[in-house]
């Protein structure tokens, strides 16, 4: 019979943690009709850009999403209203720009994403949480050089 409760592997037991942040964030965004991605996307461009707006590339990298998959999710968050697409320059890619509605939409959710990093904060203590930042930084430095 397979135990789930206790995997010994830290790449599952890292994949079943985002998981199940994944869904538990979806599922209190879900009632402005947004995704924990498309969220990532509108805080990314409202809290790490001057201006609201950065290329399409750059976003892909950032989030670490393909170039597909953005693609879409692009297309639906500006549907949506909560970014704009403002052309390329030259033969780069896309510039997109979050919006006033996609504002509005991330300032009333990101408590959201506050909430949970105050939830693990507690689990862990204010120590343990920063340690656990700082080793996953140091992972993800390592993993994103042996690409």
């Amino acid at each position: 019979m397979l135990s789930v409760q206790n995997p010994d592997n830290a790449c599952i037991k890292i994949k079943r943690l985002s998981e199940s942040i994944d869904r538990t964030l979806n599922s209190r965004l879900s009632s402005d009709d947004l995704t924990l991605t498309q969220c990532r996307v509108l805080y990314t461009l409202a809290h790490c850009t001057d201006d609201g707006s950065a290329t399409q590339k750059e976003i892909e990298d950032y989030l670490s999403i393909s170039h597909p998959t953005a693609i879409g999710l692009f297309r639906r968050m500006e549907s949506k209203g909560l970014i704009e697409n403002l052309g390329r320059t030259g033969r780069s890619s896309k510039i997109i720009r979050i919006t006033a509605h996609g504002n509005m939409v991330i300032d009333r959710n990101e408590i959201h994403i506050h909430d949970m990093e105050k939830l693990i904060e507690s689990v862990l203590g204010e120590a343990g949480f920063h340690s656990l930042k700082g080793s996953l930084d140091l992972l993800y430095d390592e993993l994103s050089n042996k690409r």
